[in-house]
């Protein structure tokens, strides 16, 4: 990976990170003025396809799923569910990108698996919500 591409990477970790954190908080009001949207949305879909991510973006009568994988590969690295298609966009992102990141690698070879989220529900408790 090129310094330009890890510095990016490096960033967009970082942006994902702090969006994570409560949204009262008035110091981050500015990233969420300008990641709370469809143009966040599309900047960071640009940066994961740019690290080699493809996504799968969905809407349903409940919210939004965006799922992430490796390009090329089935399974899946980062999910997100909310109701805004930019807070799951969020949590994908930094899913993957903490899941993917050659420093979160154990010796074994296998990524650290985050905690689960409020935001994050299974394909069959969509498949039972009203």
């Amino acid at each position: 990976m090129t310094n330009t591409m890890n510095r990016r990477r490096v960033l967009l970790l970082a942006t994902l990170g702090f969006l994570q954190l409560p949204h009262g908080a008035s110091e981050l009001r500015l990233l969420h003025s300008l990641s709370d949207s469809w143009r966040g949305i599309g900047l960071i879909a640009d940066g994961l396809q740019r690290h080699g991510f493809a996504l799968e973006f969905r809407q349903y009568p409940q919210g939004w799923r965006v799922n992430v994988r490796r390009a090329g590969a089935d399974v899946i690295v980062g999910s997100g569910w909310d109701a805004l298609p930019w807070r799951s966009m969020q949590q994908a992102g930094w899913e993957a990108l903490r899941g993917s990141a050659p420093e979160s690698r154990s010796s074994s070879g296998r990524g650290i698996v985050s905690e689960p989220s409020a935001h994050l529900i299974d394909a069959q408790t969509l498949d039972h919500v009203d």
